[in-house]
């Protein structure tokens, strides 16, 4: 899936794109990054889980689980609608 086929689906936390036809912030930026070449753990049921507790303390766990460390680089993402 290509970065624009995001644009317009409904929101719902945890689905999968191809799969549900709606996505969340994972999955943006999941499809982002691998449209880059980049890949990132797919999500796990228990995150959402969590985060729907309101345990956040998930992000830190992960990013210490498969984050590098490195300098930070700047950087912008748009997904813009248009009628062209």
């Amino acid at each position: 899936m290509k970065p624009h086929q995001l644009i317009g689906l409904p929101y719902r936390l945890g689905a999968d794109p191809v799969k549900h036809g709606a996505g969340d912030c994972l999955s943006l930026v999941r499809t982002v990054l691998a449209n880059y070449g980049f890949t990132v753990p797919k999500g796990k049921r228990d995150w959402y889980r969590r985060l729907k507790r309101k345990d956040y303390s998930v992000f830190f766990e992960e990013l210490n689980r498969w984050g590098v460390e490195s300098t930070p680089k700047l950087g912008t993402i748009g997904l813009c609608k248009s009628e062209d």
